[in-house]
């Protein structure tokens, strides 16, 4: 939220969440990467345009998902005026338990990155039987 959006007395309340740098990678999350879920599993879905699949690199260490992504141009002898280089780096907290036995899916087309994840058991609904008495 930019400063002067707010009326003066509230942009002081707000002066802590926009410089904490654990707010900071939320804000960054929520821009390019989704994160959504169902009862079994859990998806991330991150933008990587024109990124070839041999040039993202993802990771899952200690419940953080990383994406790094790199889009090189091949150098084609010519003399470049401006040249376009993507670069995307993704920090992504997971914020549920996952199966660390079972392998994350990750696929990609048109950009997007989707990854999916096995919740483990102790993060899945329970559903309690209701007893007259």
């Amino acid at each position: 939220m930019k400063r002067g959006m707010l009326p003066f007395f509230l942009d002081e309340v707000f002066d802590d969440y926009r410089t904490s740098p654990i707010l900071a990678d939320i804000k960054a999350v929520q821009s390019d990467v989704s994160i959504s879920e169902d009862e079994d599993r859990l998806y991330i879905r991150a933008h990587v345009p024109g990124v070839k699949m041999d040039q993202i690199h993802v990771t899952f260490e200690k419940g953080v998902l990383w994406i790094k992504a790199e889009a090189q141009e091949e150098e084609k002898g010519e003399k470049y005026l401006c040249k376009v280089n993507s670069s995307f780096s993704y920090r992504v907290p997971i914020p549920v338990r996952v199966d660390e036995q079972t392998v994350p899916q990750a696929t990609c087309k048109d950009g997007l990155l989707k990854v999916t994840f096995l919740k483990s058991k102790a993060s899945r609904p329970v559903k309690i039987a209701i007893k007259e008495g």
